[in-house]
């Protein structure tokens, strides 16, 4: 594997906020660092088997689908959560998932603009996705205990209530983590280097997006049939996420590390990299 500061030819990225340095060097009187290139991948690869070679690449395509698992699944079947585990009709099941979206609306545009754009408040697309994931782990391990044995009278309760509730804080969680996702490439690898994480980037964010409502389905259904009640069921893909979920907030906060080692590395081959990143 190669470290981000390795090549002669690998400066870095001015900023943990993603930006990009037309000046960054990998050492004294290195050339200045091709444009389009990032902290963690200082040089413009040539094909997606040399972008591979970062430890980043494989960080951020394990991570990608591991959201993609955690996210896909309950919206997919959140209605059929919603039916099974509390009783309501599928009419009341419709309208209680598309309750649980608003939040999902909010983050789509409010929360990542007023955390990246504030001029007070701005954070780098990799911070915030470590506190998306950090919410949505703490959210599925706590979804068990909020809907227990669920209630299938199909009346309201307060651990309906609290479902709605957990599943809207999902919900924008995974709004935010999915709208910074372009920020968040173009911070780890620079868009040099885009066009090589896409292909499998997708690639893989799709098999866990599929793989999710499947093993969530499937766990379930077994469960259930052999004479467990549905929100018990459920249970079990509430605490896969939760792990899923916290793998990447170790995933994410590993390459928070790696990108402050290379800022060092950077910044005391050019002290003009710390005033571009606005730093002492």
């Amino acid at each position: 594997m190669v470290e981000a500061g390795e090549l002669d030819d690998g400066p870095a990225q001015a900023g943990s906020r993603g930006g990009n340095a037309s000046i960054g060097t990998s050492g004294a009187g290195a050339a200045p660092r091709p444009a389009g290139t990032s902290v963690l991948v200082p040089v413009v690869c040539k094909s997606t088997w040399e972008l591979l070679h970062y430890p980043v690449t494989t960080m951020q395509l394990v991570s990608g689908a591991g959201k993609a698992f955690v996210g896909y699944a309950t919206k997919v079947l959140l209605s059929s959560m919603f039916a099974d585990m509390f009783g309501v009709s599928q009419l009341a099941a419709a309208y209680l998932a598309g309750g649980s979206l608003v939040l999902f609306a909010l983050g789509r545009f409010a929360v990542p603009y007023f955390l990246m754009d504030h001029p007070r408040f701005g954070a780098s697309a990799l911070a915030i996705s470590i506190a998306a994931q950090a919410v949505t782990a703490v959210v599925y391990a706590v979804l068990p205990l909020i809907a227990g044995d669920g209630d299938v009278s199909g009346g309201a309760s307060w651990r309906l209530v609290g479902f709605v509730a957990a599943k809207s804080i999902a919900g924008l969680a995974f709004a935010v983590g999915a709208v910074v996702a372009g920020a968040l490439g173009v911070q780890l690898f620079g868009t040099a280097n885009m066009r090589l994480i896409m292909v499998p980037g997708w690639f893989l964010f799709g098999l866990g997006g599929a793989a999710g409502p499947i093993v969530a389905y499937d766990t379930a259904a077994a469960r259930v049939s052999s004479g467990m009640g549905y929100a018990r069921a459920y249970a079990l893909y509430f605490y896969l996420a939760a792990a899923a979920a916290a793998l990447n907030v170790g995933l994410m906060a590993w390459m928070h590390v790696m990108e402050r080692r290379a800022l060092l590395v950077e910044s005391k081959a050019d002290p003009r990299v710390n005033a571009e990143a606005g730093e002492p």
